[in-house]
Formats: C-alpha cells, structure tokens, sequence
C-alpha cells in the first residue's frame, strides 16, 4: 500500500476544515513499516496500557459525561430516599458531580453547560444533607399563630413550591395556613392547614422531585444540544469511504 491514498484522504478532510491533524481524526494511531514486507501497516497506541495519551478533547468530555452520569444517579436515589445515610450518600454524588463539571476546560464544548451546573449540583448537595439532618430530627407540629425558624422554613418551602406568595416572616399567619392548606390539597391529604410530620414529610418529597426533575430536563436539553452540535461517526466514516473511491 502507497503513502498517497491516506494522504489524499487526510489532506482532504483537512482542506474541508474537519480535521487540522492527524491526531483530530485518528488520536494515538502510529505507523511502523512492516519487517520483511516492505509495507506500512497502522497500529493504534490505545492497544498499549503503558503509551495511550488522551486528547484534552476526550478528556474533557468524559469528565463532562461522568458528571452527568453520576448526577443522574443522585436524582434517580432522591426519588426514593428516606434514611438519613442514604441522603448522605446523595449529597455526596452531587458534590463529586460538581467536582467533575468543575474539571471541564473553557475551550470545551460542555463548558458553558458545566458551569451552569456547577451551583446547581452544590444546591443539591446541601439539599441532601439538610433532608439528612431531617431525617434524624423530628420536626415541630405547626398550626395558626406559630412563630420561629421552623415557621420561616415551612414559608421558604411553600414558597419554592409555588404555594406561598406572602413575605417569608416566620410568622405563621392566615397566608401561611392558606399555602399549607393549597399544598395539602395538591398531595392528597387532610386540608386542615396544620403542619405535621406527614405535611413535611410530603414537603420534602416534593421539594426532591422538584429538583430531580430540572436536572432531568437539563440532561435531556444537553443531550440534544450535543446530538446537534456534533457529528456522528458514522457521519465521519463515511466521508472517509466516499473520499476514498472518488476523490483520489
């Protein structure tokens, strides 16, 4: 085999602007003549556990791809905690999925998207320790007239919810019980307005699936954004095939 069909091939693809060496197209890929042949064969530096370099672009996109993965998981095991361990356990795969997207290099792809997730993921970090924290606590029974921190926090939850629009007070006021009683109607239970663990309990859940369910959305949006944004190999192999028999 010559040196000018892959030549050909390679300058090309690199005239059309897809690759720029050809590490772009075939990264750790080497040639060595064969003893005894005369010939070039190609052999691939990934089949060498002591010389397989990675590309900053592979890289970074497995790291992006890990961070993904690893907040998937925490969102699926948020459906379903209940003990404070496995809370922990969820605060800290959204902390390491931060961590991950953290990694990812500004001249990435994933960038822009990885740092709007950073904050995201940390949000939910200490979301799972507080439901941690919960967990191990129980909370106080509030009704009409009630006032302090847990007040303040039933309000901000409401709030988050979409239940309560008032000014988050700590007081526990007609507006407050007016919001307990829209969310209580929302998740099936008794509407009598006063909180009790079974209206925290179902607080917390929805709070959870709240949070779950955006970074569905936002992995979902991600996906399509790279499915649209890169071509498919299949799409690279085959200009190679086409420029193969037509072009040289």
């Amino acid at each position: 085999m010559s040196y000018r069909l892959p030549l050909c091939i390679f300058s090309t693809l690199a005239s059309l602007g897809i690759i720029t060496s050809a590490t772009a197209i075939a990264p750790g890929m080497v040639t060595e003549r064969s003893r005894g042949m005369g010939q070039i064969i190609a052999t691939s530096s990934l089949s060498d556990p002591e010389n397989r370099p990675l590309l900053l672009a592979q890289a970074s996109e497995n790291v992006c791809t890990q961070g993904l993965e690893l907040a998937q998981k925490a969102n699926q095991a948020g459906k379903i905690a209940t003990t404070a361990g496995q809370w922990t356990q969820i605060s800290e795969q959204w902390q390491q999925a931060a961590d991950f997207m953290a990694q990812v290099p500004a001249e990435d792809d994933c960038y822009a998207k990885a740092q709007e997730r950073i904050n995201f993921y940390r949000n939910n970090s200490e979301i799972a320790l507080e439901e941690a924290e919960k967990s191990r606590t129980p909370r106080p029974f509030l009704v009409l007239g009630a006032q302090g921190e847990a007040v303040t926090q039933l309000q901000q939850q409401l709030k988050d919810l979409g239940h309560f629009q008032g000014e988050v007070d700590g007081i526990f006021a007609q507006t407050t019980q007016e919001a307990a009683i829209a969310f209580q109607n929302a998740q099936g239970l008794d509407a009598d307005g006063q909180v009790g663990q079974n209206t925290w309990d179902n607080l917390d859940s929805a709070l959870i699936a709240q949070a779950s369910s955006k970074a569905e959305s936002e992995e979902n949006e991600s996906e399509k954004d790279n499915k649209e944004q890169k071509p498919s190999q299949s799409y690279y192999l085959s200009l190679i095939h086409f420029l193969r028999f037509q072009l040289c």
